[in-house]
Protein backbone atom coordinates (compact mmCIF):
# COMPACT_ATOMS: atom_id res chain seq x y z
CA UNK A 1 0.00 0.00 0.00
CA UNK A 2 1.00 3.91 -0.76
CA UNK A 3 1.74 4.91 2.51
CA UNK A 4 -0.24 8.21 2.91
CA UNK A 5 1.10 10.80 5.74
CA UNK A 6 -0.34 13.84 6.67
CA UNK A 7 1.72 17.10 6.65
CA UNK A 8 2.28 18.68 10.08
CA UNK A 9 2.34 22.62 10.59
CA UNK A 10 0.69 25.32 12.19
CA UNK A 11 -2.12 26.91 9.99
CA UNK A 12 -1.05 30.73 8.60
CA UNK A 13 -3.74 33.62 9.34
CA UNK A 14 -2.85 36.88 7.43
CA UNK A 15 -2.67 39.99 9.46
CA UNK A 16 -5.85 41.87 8.22
CA UNK A 17 -6.58 45.87 7.85
CA UNK A 18 -8.96 46.09 10.52
CA UNK A 19 -6.74 44.12 13.22
CA UNK A 20 -3.39 46.29 12.67
CA UNK A 21 -5.97 49.32 12.85
CA UNK A 22 -6.83 47.99 16.30
CA UNK A 23 -3.17 47.89 17.01
CA UNK A 24 -2.40 51.25 16.53
CA UNK A 25 -5.46 52.73 17.87
CA UNK A 26 -4.51 50.82 20.91
CA UNK A 27 -1.20 52.53 21.25
CA UNK A 28 0.36 48.84 20.47
CA UNK A 29 2.89 49.94 17.80
CA UNK A 30 4.24 53.49 16.88
CA UNK A 31 3.24 55.39 13.77
CA UNK A 32 6.51 53.90 12.11
CA UNK A 33 5.54 50.44 12.84
CA UNK A 34 2.23 50.99 11.37
CA UNK A 35 3.18 52.75 8.73
CA UNK A 36 6.08 50.01 7.86
CA UNK A 37 2.93 47.39 8.77
CA UNK A 38 0.83 49.05 6.21
CA UNK A 39 3.38 48.35 3.37
CA UNK A 40 4.08 44.79 4.16
CA UNK A 41 0.62 43.75 4.46
CA UNK A 42 -0.47 45.83 0.87
CA UNK A 43 2.35 44.42 -1.61
CA UNK A 44 5.11 41.69 -1.95
CA UNK A 45 8.32 42.21 -0.33
CA UNK A 46 10.42 44.22 -2.39
CA UNK A 47 7.73 46.40 -4.13
CA UNK A 48 7.68 50.18 -3.77
CA UNK A 49 4.63 51.75 -2.27
CA UNK A 50 2.84 54.83 -3.98
CA UNK A 51 0.64 57.42 -2.42
CA UNK A 52 -1.03 59.10 -4.72
CA UNK A 53 -2.88 61.38 -2.33
CA UNK A 54 -1.37 61.70 1.45
CA UNK A 55 -4.59 62.82 2.68
CA UNK A 56 -6.76 60.13 1.17
CA UNK A 57 -4.01 57.58 2.73
CA UNK A 58 -4.40 59.06 6.18
CA UNK A 59 -8.46 59.33 6.09
CA UNK A 60 -8.24 55.54 5.49
CA UNK A 61 -6.06 54.31 8.11
CA UNK A 62 -6.58 56.83 10.52
CA UNK A 63 -3.36 58.85 10.86
CA UNK A 64 -2.83 62.63 10.74
CA UNK A 65 -0.79 63.95 8.46
CA UNK A 66 1.92 65.22 10.32
CA UNK A 67 2.48 61.76 12.28
CA UNK A 68 2.79 60.63 8.72
CA UNK A 69 5.50 62.37 7.45
CA UNK A 70 7.26 61.72 11.22
CA UNK A 71 7.52 58.54 10.98
CA UNK A 72 8.29 58.66 6.93
CA UNK A 73 11.53 60.59 8.06
CA UNK A 74 12.02 58.27 10.91
CA UNK A 75 12.10 55.12 8.79
CA UNK A 76 14.29 56.55 5.99
CA UNK A 77 16.80 57.84 8.93
CA UNK A 78 16.76 54.47 10.51
CA UNK A 79 17.70 52.59 7.19
CA UNK A 80 14.00 51.03 6.70
CA UNK A 81 12.92 53.12 4.01
CA UNK A 82 13.50 55.44 1.30
CA UNK A 83 11.08 58.36 -0.11
CA UNK A 84 10.81 60.32 -3.00
CA UNK A 85 8.08 62.62 -3.79
CA UNK A 86 7.11 63.27 -7.61
CA UNK A 87 3.79 62.04 -8.54
CA UNK A 88 2.65 61.72 -4.79
CA UNK A 89 4.71 59.72 -2.14
CA UNK A 90 6.85 57.17 -3.03
CA UNK A 91 8.32 54.62 -0.19
CA UNK A 92 10.54 51.85 -0.93
CA UNK A 93 12.96 49.81 0.39
CA UNK A 94 16.42 51.62 1.17
CA UNK A 95 18.94 48.56 0.91
CA UNK A 96 20.48 49.34 3.50
CA UNK A 97 21.67 46.42 5.95
CA UNK A 98 20.57 47.20 9.11
CA UNK A 99 23.44 45.08 11.42
CA UNK A 100 22.57 44.29 14.85
CA UNK A 101 26.29 44.24 17.32
CA UNK A 102 27.32 41.03 18.18
CA UNK A 103 27.46 41.94 21.85
CA UNK A 104 23.93 42.22 22.03
CA UNK A 105 22.04 39.05 23.08
CA UNK A 106 18.87 37.42 22.85
CA UNK A 107 17.23 37.38 26.45
CA UNK A 108 17.19 34.16 28.37
CA UNK A 109 13.30 32.20 28.20
CA UNK A 110 11.47 33.96 30.97
CA UNK A 111 12.98 37.44 31.52
CA UNK A 112 10.93 40.67 30.10
CA UNK A 113 13.55 42.08 27.46
CA UNK A 114 11.94 45.60 27.41
CA UNK A 115 11.12 46.51 31.17
CA UNK A 116 13.61 49.39 30.15
CA UNK A 117 10.99 50.17 27.51
CA UNK A 118 8.10 51.33 29.96
CA UNK A 119 5.49 52.80 28.25
CA UNK A 120 7.75 54.11 25.73
CA UNK A 121 4.98 55.34 23.66
CA UNK A 122 2.69 57.34 25.90
CA UNK A 123 4.40 60.35 24.17
CA UNK A 124 3.00 59.46 20.85
CA UNK A 125 -0.77 59.35 22.44
CA UNK A 126 -3.44 60.48 20.40
CA UNK A 127 -1.07 62.19 17.55
CA UNK A 128 -3.70 61.91 15.10
CA UNK A 129 -6.29 63.58 17.71
CA UNK A 130 -4.40 66.64 18.51
CA UNK A 131 -4.20 67.38 15.26
CA UNK A 132 -8.03 67.88 14.55
CA UNK A 133 -8.46 69.32 11.15
CA UNK A 134 -5.69 71.37 11.12
CA UNK A 135 -4.63 70.02 8.10
CA UNK A 136 -7.32 69.60 5.79
CA UNK A 137 -6.41 72.57 4.21
CA UNK A 138 -2.94 71.17 2.97
CA UNK A 139 -3.76 69.37 0.09
CA UNK A 140 -0.38 67.17 -1.45
CA UNK A 141 2.66 67.38 -1.14
CA UNK A 142 3.23 66.92 -4.79
CA UNK A 143 0.84 69.90 -5.02
CA UNK A 144 2.24 72.31 -3.09
CA UNK A 145 5.77 71.36 -5.40
CA UNK A 146 3.94 72.00 -8.72
CA UNK A 147 2.19 75.51 -6.91
CA UNK A 148 6.11 76.36 -6.33
CA UNK A 149 7.34 75.64 -9.36
CA UNK A 150 4.54 77.01 -11.73
CA UNK A 151 4.91 80.55 -9.78
CA UNK A 152 8.73 80.31 -10.03
CA UNK A 153 8.12 79.45 -13.92
CA UNK A 154 6.06 82.76 -13.92
CA UNK A 155 8.23 84.96 -12.07
CA UNK A 156 11.05 84.10 -14.42
CA UNK A 157 8.67 84.56 -17.66
CA UNK A 158 8.05 88.01 -16.40
CA UNK A 159 11.73 88.84 -16.03
CA UNK A 160 12.58 87.52 -19.24
CA UNK A 161 10.19 89.79 -20.60
CA UNK A 162 11.47 93.06 -19.02
CA UNK A 163 14.15 94.45 -21.80
CA UNK A 164 15.91 96.73 -19.12
CA UNK A 165 14.36 98.33 -16.02
CA UNK A 166 12.90 101.69 -16.14
CA UNK A 167 14.23 104.73 -14.37
CA UNK A 168 13.00 107.77 -13.12
CA UNK A 169 16.10 109.96 -12.91
CA UNK A 170 16.73 113.04 -14.69
CA UNK A 171 20.02 113.45 -16.63
CA UNK A 172 22.69 114.98 -14.96
CA UNK A 173 25.12 117.31 -16.26
CA UNK A 174 28.58 115.50 -16.28
CA UNK A 175 30.75 116.55 -13.22
CA UNK A 176 34.21 118.39 -13.78
CA UNK A 177 37.45 117.48 -11.94
CA UNK A 178 37.89 118.89 -8.63
CA UNK A 179 40.30 122.13 -8.91
CA UNK A 180 43.48 122.03 -6.48
CA UNK A 181 43.28 125.29 -4.88
CA UNK A 182 46.51 124.70 -3.62
CA UNK A 183 47.70 126.04 -6.96
CA UNK A 184 49.04 129.94 -7.94
CA UNK A 185 45.86 131.02 -10.17
CA UNK A 186 47.42 133.40 -13.01
CA UNK A 187 46.41 137.14 -12.11
CA UNK A 188 43.14 138.10 -14.69
CA UNK A 189 42.29 141.11 -16.06
CA UNK A 190 39.11 142.64 -14.39
CA UNK A 191 38.20 145.20 -16.60
CA UNK A 192 36.87 142.71 -19.31
CA UNK A 193 33.89 141.60 -16.64
CA UNK A 194 32.20 144.93 -18.04
CA UNK A 195 31.49 144.08 -21.68
CA UNK A 196 29.96 140.41 -20.47
CA UNK A 197 27.43 142.53 -18.10
CA UNK A 198 26.12 144.57 -20.56
CA UNK A 199 25.80 141.60 -22.32
CA UNK A 200 24.33 139.62 -19.37
CA UNK A 201 21.57 142.49 -19.51
CA UNK A 202 19.60 141.17 -22.67
CA UNK A 203 20.01 137.20 -21.85
CA UNK A 204 18.57 135.96 -18.82
CA UNK A 205 19.61 132.17 -18.94
CA UNK A 206 23.00 131.63 -17.63
CA UNK A 207 25.18 129.41 -19.48
CA UNK A 208 28.38 127.50 -17.79
CA UNK A 209 31.52 126.03 -17.81
CA UNK A 210 31.73 124.39 -14.76
CA UNK A 211 29.73 122.20 -12.82
CA UNK A 212 30.01 121.18 -8.98
CA UNK A 213 30.70 118.14 -7.55
CA UNK A 214 27.81 117.00 -4.75
CA UNK A 215 28.72 116.39 -1.34
CA UNK A 216 30.37 112.43 -1.33
CA UNK A 217 28.99 111.83 2.12
CA UNK A 218 25.58 111.70 0.65
CA UNK A 219 24.13 108.31 0.28
CA UNK A 220 20.45 108.08 -0.60
CA UNK A 221 18.30 104.62 -2.03
CA UNK A 222 16.30 105.40 -4.43
CA UNK A 223 14.24 103.09 -6.04
CA UNK A 224 15.67 102.81 -10.00
CA UNK A 225 14.23 99.56 -11.05
CA UNK A 226 10.12 99.33 -12.15
CA UNK A 227 7.57 99.87 -9.37
CA UNK A 228 3.83 99.53 -10.51
CA UNK A 229 2.19 101.57 -7.41
CA UNK A 230 4.99 103.93 -7.79
CA UNK A 231 3.90 104.25 -11.82
CA UNK A 232 0.75 104.26 -10.84
CA UNK A 233 0.81 107.41 -8.60
CA UNK A 234 3.36 109.46 -11.41
CA UNK A 235 0.41 108.79 -13.25
CA UNK A 236 -2.40 110.40 -11.93
CA UNK A 237 0.24 112.95 -10.75
CA UNK A 238 0.49 113.67 -14.36
CA UNK A 239 -2.95 113.95 -14.99
CA UNK A 240 -3.37 116.71 -11.84
CA UNK A 241 -5.43 113.69 -10.05
CA UNK A 242 -3.01 113.49 -7.14
CA UNK A 243 -2.82 116.12 -4.71
CA UNK A 244 -1.34 114.95 -1.51
CA UNK A 245 -0.04 111.67 0.21
CA UNK A 246 1.51 110.83 3.59
CA UNK A 247 4.66 111.98 4.54
CA UNK A 248 6.23 108.36 3.95
CA UNK A 249 4.65 107.75 0.89
CA UNK A 250 5.45 111.66 -0.59
CA UNK A 251 9.36 111.02 0.58
CA UNK A 252 8.86 107.29 -1.47
CA UNK A 253 7.49 108.99 -4.46
CA UNK A 254 9.91 111.55 -4.49
CA UNK A 255 12.91 109.09 -3.98
CA UNK A 256 11.58 107.39 -7.53
CA UNK A 257 10.89 110.39 -9.58
CA UNK A 258 14.16 112.91 -8.02
CA UNK A 259 16.22 110.86 -5.64
CA UNK A 260 19.57 111.95 -7.78
CA UNK A 261 18.57 115.51 -7.09
CA UNK A 262 17.94 115.20 -3.84
CA UNK A 263 20.99 113.87 -2.89
CA UNK A 264 22.62 116.86 -4.74
CA UNK A 265 20.92 119.47 -2.03
CA UNK A 266 19.98 117.39 1.01
CA UNK A 267 22.45 115.44 3.16
CA UNK A 268 19.93 113.33 4.20
CA UNK A 269 19.01 112.65 0.87
CA UNK A 270 15.06 112.76 1.93
CA UNK A 271 12.49 115.93 1.40
CA UNK A 272 11.05 117.77 4.72
CA UNK A 273 13.94 116.59 6.61
CA UNK A 274 13.61 118.42 9.80
CA UNK A 275 17.37 119.00 10.31
CA UNK A 276 18.02 122.74 9.90
CA UNK A 277 21.26 122.30 8.25
CA UNK A 278 20.35 119.35 5.91
CA UNK A 279 20.14 121.80 3.16
CA UNK A 280 23.11 123.04 1.48
CA UNK A 281 23.61 126.61 2.35
CA UNK A 282 25.15 127.06 -1.63
CA UNK A 283 22.00 125.78 -3.13
CA UNK A 284 19.94 128.73 -0.29
CA UNK A 285 22.47 131.07 -1.91
CA UNK A 286 21.20 130.33 -5.56
CA UNK A 287 17.72 129.81 -5.02
CA UNK A 288 18.11 133.48 -3.32
CA UNK A 289 20.04 134.75 -6.07
CA UNK A 290 17.85 133.11 -8.53
CA UNK A 291 14.50 135.22 -7.54
CA UNK A 292 16.58 138.49 -6.22
CA UNK A 293 13.33 139.48 -4.10
CA UNK A 294 15.18 138.56 -0.86
CA UNK A 295 19.12 138.19 -2.39
CA UNK A 296 20.37 137.90 1.00
CA UNK A 297 17.82 136.13 3.04
CA UNK A 298 18.50 132.67 3.31
CA UNK A 299 15.96 132.06 5.78
CA UNK A 300 13.49 132.89 2.80
CA UNK A 301 15.03 130.60 0.48
CA UNK A 302 15.05 127.58 2.68
CA UNK A 303 10.52 128.44 3.07
CA UNK A 304 10.71 128.25 -0.86
CA UNK A 305 12.55 125.34 -0.90
CA UNK A 306 10.23 123.51 1.24
CA UNK A 307 7.21 125.08 -0.07
CA UNK A 308 8.72 123.18 -3.62
CA UNK A 309 8.86 120.05 -1.48
CA UNK A 310 5.56 119.75 0.11
CA UNK A 311 3.46 120.82 -3.33
CA UNK A 312 4.26 117.51 -5.53
CA UNK A 313 3.53 119.78 -8.50
CA UNK A 314 6.25 122.03 -7.81
CA UNK A 315 8.81 119.15 -7.89
CA UNK A 316 9.47 119.94 -11.69
CA UNK A 317 10.30 123.53 -10.86
CA UNK A 318 12.83 121.93 -7.98
CA UNK A 319 14.74 119.81 -10.45
CA UNK A 320 14.91 122.76 -12.50
CA UNK A 321 16.30 124.90 -9.47
CA UNK A 322 19.41 122.25 -8.34
CA UNK A 323 20.24 121.55 -12.46
CA UNK A 324 20.37 125.31 -12.64
CA UNK A 325 22.35 125.34 -9.24
CA UNK A 326 24.69 122.71 -10.74
CA UNK A 327 25.64 124.65 -13.51
CA UNK A 328 25.91 127.90 -12.34
CA UNK A 329 29.66 128.81 -10.35
CA UNK A 330 29.90 131.43 -7.87
CA UNK A 331 31.73 134.13 -9.89
CA UNK A 332 28.72 134.02 -12.15
CA UNK A 333 25.82 134.53 -10.01
CA UNK A 334 27.41 137.60 -8.49
CA UNK A 335 28.38 139.34 -11.79
CA UNK A 336 24.45 138.04 -12.84
CA UNK A 337 22.85 139.41 -9.91
CA UNK A 338 24.45 142.84 -9.50
CA UNK A 339 23.99 143.70 -13.17
CA UNK A 340 20.04 142.37 -12.44
CA UNK A 341 19.63 145.28 -9.81
CA UNK A 342 21.47 147.91 -11.80
CA UNK A 343 18.75 146.95 -14.52
CA UNK A 344 15.52 147.19 -12.34
CA UNK A 345 17.27 150.71 -11.22
CA UNK A 346 18.24 151.89 -14.70
CA UNK A 347 20.83 154.77 -15.05
CA UNK A 348 24.60 154.30 -16.35
CA UNK A 349 25.33 155.31 -13.27
CA UNK A 350 23.74 152.83 -11.46
CA UNK A 351 24.90 150.22 -14.37
CA UNK A 352 28.64 151.51 -13.42
CA UNK A 353 28.17 151.07 -9.35
CA UNK A 354 26.89 147.64 -10.47
CA UNK A 355 29.95 146.97 -12.74
CA UNK A 356 32.20 148.01 -10.31
CA UNK A 357 30.52 146.01 -7.31
CA UNK A 358 30.32 142.95 -9.47
CA UNK A 359 34.16 143.41 -10.07
CA UNK A 360 34.59 143.88 -6.13
CA UNK A 361 32.51 140.51 -5.54
CA UNK A 362 34.24 138.85 -7.96
CA UNK A 363 37.45 139.09 -6.51
CA UNK A 364 36.46 138.18 -2.84
CA UNK A 365 34.73 135.24 -4.45
CA UNK A 366 37.96 134.21 -5.45
CA UNK A 367 39.30 134.60 -2.11
CA UNK A 368 36.77 131.75 -0.97
CA UNK A 369 33.67 133.66 0.99
CA UNK A 370 31.29 131.88 -1.54
CA UNK A 371 33.55 129.33 -3.44
CA UNK A 372 32.22 125.30 -3.36
CA UNK A 373 34.52 123.06 -2.33
CA UNK A 374 34.93 119.96 -4.83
Amino acid sequence: MRRQGKKIGVPFYALTKEELKQWYKDKLITTSGYLLSIKRITLPLGKNFTIPNVLSFCDEWEISKSAFYRAVNELRHKGYLDWEATQGIILKDSGKIISIPAEDKCPARGIVSHERDTDSHERDTDSHERDTDSHERDNDIYIDRARAQRNIDIYREEQSCVEEPRTRTHKQTPLAEPKNLEEEEPEEDFSTIAPNINQSLHCQPISLAKTIVPPPQVEVKTTSTFDPKLENLVSLLDKGELKDLPLEEKKQLANYLMGEQIKLYRKSGYILATSPNDINTDFLRYVAWKDLKQPSDLGWARNTVLSYERDMTKWGQLVALVEGWQTVTPEEVAATASARIAARRGGKEDLQIAIQSSIDAYKEIKNNPFRRKA
